[in-house]
């Protein structure tokens, strides 16, 4: 199901539809200067789009990521409760 979208490309602003696991590779390739490889090497696995940076469903994941993707969950919930999020 796609969406129409005003997203950030390396090259400006442009206007389409874009599935949401594309539009979260968009936001992982702006986040990293546009660098395939730096979207591969993110560090920031308490980020929310961290299972779906490389443009798939994130389904099948490490022991690793499945942790770092619940302890993210719960300070997300934590920082939520406290009003702080």
């Amino acid at each position: 199901m796609a969406i129409e979208h005003i997203y950030k490309t390396k090259d400006g602003t442009q206007a389409g539809k874009l599935t949401p696991i594309k539009a979260i590779r968009h936001k992982c390739l702006d986040c990293c200067c546009w660098q395939i490889n730096e979207v591969r090497a993110c560090s920031v696995k308490t980020c929310a789009l961290y299972l779906y940076r490389m443009g798939k469903t994130g389904r099948v994941c490490s022991k690793g990521a499945t942790d770092a993707l619940q302890k993210a969950r719960s300070m997300q919930k934590t920082l939520s409760n406290r009003g702080g999020f």
